[in-house]
């Protein structure tokens, strides 16, 4: 007899748990739902926009190359680096940049594409040959072209360009 009682009492909060858990789960789905069944970003459900941190475009240091006795002289080779200090993992960044001396004469361009950088990691691309035989002097200006998180988002808003290292940067005018 009492086996039978503690069964039905046992059966009984099942019974209520199972209901709890179905009414909490369907409560759930209509929350991240919406009207009509359809699926929507938990960021617009919640109504948060995510904190974004910059992304940081640089030229931290830049070698010469070539013999100064050779008839093709020698070259200013820039390192341009992306560090990712945002909160989320950047699929593609593409940006332009013009190098210039302080005296405004050509010294070469670049288009630079970086993809896949995770969160907190840093890429570096080698530029192989500016038009000047040295690197002191130098600046470059900015254009981002494309950035884009993996979620989709544009990041380009995100991008900082740094004024210190070998060869400052700006960004270029509008």
């Amino acid at each position: 007899m009492l086996i039978g009682r503690s069964g039905g009492w046992l059966g009984m909060a099942v019974l209520v748990a199972g209901l709890a858990a179905g009414e909490a789960s369907a409560d759930a789905k209509e929350h991240l739902s919406g009207h009509g069944g359809l699926a929507q970003p938990l960021q617009r459900v919640i109504r948060v926009e995510r904190a974004r941190g910059p992304v940081f475009v640089m030229v931290p240091v830049a070698y010469v190359f070539g013999l100064v006795d050779s008839p093709k002289g020698s070259y200013c080779s820039p390192s341009i680096r992306a560090v990712n200090s945002s909160n989320a993992p950047i699929e593609e960044l593409v940006f332009g940049i013009d190098f210039k001396t302080k005296g405004g004469q050509e010294a070469g361009s670049a288009i630079v594409r970086f993809d896949n950088i995770k969160i907190g990691r840093q890429d570096t691309q080698y530029f192989y040959q500016l038009s000047v035989s040295s690197c002191h002097g130098l600046e470059g200006q900015v254009s981002v072209v494309r950035c884009t998180y993996t979620s989709g988002e544009e990041c380009v808003e995100d991008v900082r360009v740094v004024e210190h290292g070998t060869i400052p940067l700006r960004p270029k005018s509008p």
